[in-house]
């Protein structure tokens, strides 16, 4: 119900007769289907959003962006304080998300309007980029490596220059990045 917006009376009704955790799973569904009205409703009137269980937050934000909604994003951010570069519990973030379900509007928007954190890494290591390449989303993939090159030519980058970043200029046929993670940042081109 709270995933498809139904009525707010409708989901209220709802709300009042479930138990505490499904309020949460309602508050999961409100995010990815991008109703912030009921979200609203749910955090008001039953505790959804409440501050000592920043989990639940953080997981709205990821559901949002794993389903494009950048509307929901920016209220959770702007309304709820939900720290757009916060992990979940997997070490995933909204942006790891988007990049993985090939929302690429949402990781421009993720990036563009929340400033969120290119490099962060899970904690296998992955960035937004390496899930990007390794599904195949190709424009996520793309422009996140087009921000690495802009990062690592204005001496900005903050994530590891390793032979990942490598690999991914070759596999886009990136040569002036090549060039540059060679040449000035001393990427082994036969590193493994």
């Amino acid at each position: 119900a709270c995933r498809a917006g139904l009525d707010l009376p409708v989901i209220r009704g709802l709300a009042e007769k479930c138990r505490e955790d499904f309020i949460d799973s309602a508050a999961y569904g409100a995010a990815a289907g991008g109703h912030t009205d009921v979200l609203d409703l749910l955090a008001s009137e039953f505790g959804a959003l409440d501050y000592t269980a920043r989990w639940i937050r953080v997981k709205c934000l990821i559901d949002a962006a794993g389903w494009g909604h950048d509307a929901m994003i920016d209220h959770l951010v702007e309304k709820y304080g939900v720290d757009p570069n916060e992990a979940d519990e997997d070490e995933w973030t909204a942006l790891h998300y988007a990049a993985w379900d090939g929302r690429v509007r949402t990781v421009k928007h993720l990036v563009e309007k929340h400033n969120v954190d290119i490099h962060k890494r899970k904690g296998d290591g992955q960035t937004a980029l390496d899930f990007a390449e390794w599904i195949g989303e190709t424009e996520s993939a793309a422009y996140l490596c087009e921000l690495t090159y802009t990062q690592l030519l204005a001496g900005e980058y903050r994530g590891d220059v390793d032979v990942k970043l490598l690999c991914s200029a070759a596999s886009r046929g990136h040569d002036a990045m090549i060039d540059l993670l060679v040449e000035r940042y001393g990427v082994d081109p036969n590193g493994v």
